[in-house]
């Protein structure tokens, strides 16, 4: 982790910040690493989210619900969510299946998270917390979708995406995978 930081602030410094925003970058990045379950929270994220399909049993299209509880990318109380698997295609001639995948945090409570999250972190930086009204309206909303052999059970392709939301700000993470041919 201590490598990316300086890669990252190598980055910010090519890219003209000032000096004293680089230090609260990574400061604020260097939370995220800074314990065991945060690193491991960070870097198994991808093996974690292209396997998570393995074991759902699909009674037809009918979807596979269930309640979850996301990670908190800066440590403290993980988001409660709510997910969900969808069979959505079974194509008999390449024997393949399209499943997708949504889980979508619960506002309120992640509110409140992030405002103990954030005063927290901010006691441990020494500096402000973040305006509360600034968090009133976070979301946190992820999608899957998985190409599966249907013989193997072998994740073929893999995409997920990340959007969350603050207020008027967004951002969206994606991730593709895809399996090569051997």
């Amino acid at each position: 982790s201590t490598k990316a930081l300086d890669a990252v602030t190598e980055e910010l410094k090519a890219a003209g910040l000032d000096g004293a925003t680089i230090a609260q970058i990574r400061t604020q990045t260097a939370a995220m690493y800074a314990t065991k379950p945060l690193i491991e929270q960070n870097f198994t994220q991808e093996a974690r989210l292209l396997f998570m399909v393995l074991g759902v049993e699909f009674a037809g299209s009918q979807p596979v619900e269930y309640e979850d509880q996301l990670p908190n990318p800066f440590g403290g109380e993980p988001f409660p969510s709510r997910a969900r698997f969808v069979l959505t295609k079974v194509d008999e001639e390449s024997g393949r299946a399209t499943i997708t995948w949504t889980q979508t945090i619960a506002s309120a409570e992640a509110r409140r998270i992030m405002e103990k999250t954030f005063t927290d972190l901010a006691a441990r930086l020494g500096k402000p917390a973040p305006d509360a009204e600034a968090l009133k309206n976070v979301t946190i909303e992820d999608s899957a979708e998985f190409t599966v052999e249907v013989s193997t059970g072998w994740i073929e392709r893999f995409t997920h995406s990340r959007t969350t939301r603050t207020g008027d700000a967004s951002q969206e993470d994606r991730i593709s995978i895809t399996r090569t041919k051997e």
